[in-house]
């Protein structure tokens, strides 16, 4: 339904105020930032905020919620870092994740209006947005539950203890914009008037290319309130990563196997929380395959390893599935017998650097060879 037209200079001065109070502030950074961090160049900061947390990766995969959470189902698996469902949209690329303070006397309303304003001003689109109870599914449904999902380092979860508010932003690709899908958090083009508070929208078709993601969580406690900044910009593809990584060929294995020692391989690739093998792991396969066909009599443990996110009976299943990858392509696709490959998980019980760092945990993602007597 058209609003009245006498609502329509409030809507474009309510837009004109929530602009106002974003992008002024985009590069002014405090003193009491930080060391090291800025605001994201496409979001900016809520004008007097600063920033408490800051963590930026050139290439990493994340999920992005796009439809109300079940927390108590994850809860009941021991899997509250599992992110394998259709709530969740995986991405990968250049991830940055910013959290500010608010000045005092800013709602999680006014907060989560003006982000949501100013990035439509920038041309994204809004997909998906909600509030409180309504974000989740489920019997469970305490806001700060949320805030353990979404900005999962913040360890003082009473920052999102009431009024949460989340929205999830595309810009570029393939996206689009129809005022009567996309969703609305009572601000501007919402058939929500001043002080209408924010529902669960329809969840609008996802872009099937889209450049960049933008998900924010507002949420308050007493008088504090927070808000959670992730950007995703799309990665061009397995080759961006491509020089970070030398493929080990099969001369280097068959050494480091010859004296005893097992090798850890990192060019075999998966898709995010899934034992689908990558197209970009042909090379490292092919060496593998040179390894076992050099010496006929040589028989391999494969061995699956993964990072610490997420509990351990999901990790440990999922690293013994994705060896059992590895021995059923080498077996498919090379002709190797399959009773020279033992495939086995070890889930995140043996890690060879810190879980505490992007770099540590993409070290502890890996696949281990081991030859067999």
């Amino acid at each position: 339904m058209q609003p009245p037209q006498s609502e329509v200079p409030m809507r474009r001065l309510q837009l004109v105020l929530a602009l106002l109070l974003v992008i002024p502030a985009m590069s002014a950074a405090r003193a009491d930032d930080v060391e090291g961090s800025a605001d994201h160049p496409l979001v900016g900061r809520f004008a007097g905020s600063s920033i408490i947390y800051y963590k930026a990766a050139d290439l990493d995969e994340v999920a992005l919620l796009q439809a109300p959470h079940d927390y108590g189902a994850l809860l009941e698996r021991n899997a509250l870092a599992e992110r394998s469902g259709p709530e969740w949209l995986p991405l990968e690329g250049k991830v940055t994740r910013i959290r500010y303070e608010m000045p005092p006397g800013h709602s999680s309303l006014e907060v989560a209006r003006s982000y949501q304003a100013a990035l439509e001003a920038q041309g994204f689109a809004v997909v998906f947005t909600c509030a409180g109870a309504q974000c989740l599914a489920g019997s469970l449904a305490d806001d700060y539950l949320l805030g353990q999902q979404i900005d999962a380092d913040n360890y003082d979860t009473a920052r999102y203890s009431t009024h949460v508010r989340y929205l999830l932003a595309v810009q570029g690709g393939d996206g689009f914009r129809d005022d009567a899908l996309q969703a609305d958090m009572g601000g501007p083009g919402s058939d929500g008037g001043p002080g209408s508070d924010m529902g669960e929208q329809p969840l609008a078709a996802a872009p099937a290319t889209p450049t960049t993601h933008v998900a924010i969580l507002v949420g308050e406690d007493q008088a504090l309130t927070t808000a959670f900044v992730g950007v995703v910009e799309a990665a061009g593809g397995p080759a961006d990563a491509a020089g970070n990584i030398a493929v080990q060929g099969a001369e280097q294995m068959a050494s480091a196997l010859g004296a005893g020692q097992s090798v850890n391989v990192y060019g075999l690739h998966f898709d995010y929380d899934s034992a689908t093998l990558q197209p970009d792991s042909r090379p490292t396969l092919d060496q593998i395959a040179r390894l076992l066909g050099a010496q006929p009599q040589l028989r391999l443990a494969v061995v699956g390893h993964t990072d610490n996110q997420g509990g351990a009976d999901y990790n440990l299943d999922l690293s013994e599935r994705r060896a059992r990858s590895v021995v059923a392509a080498l077996v498919s696709e090379y002709g190797i017998e399959a009773d020279r490959l033992a495939a086995s998980g070890r889930g995140y019980s043996q890690p060879v650097a810190s879980n505490d760092t992007e770099d540590g945990r993409a070290r502890n993602r890996r696949v281990e060879l081991i030859a067999q007597p």
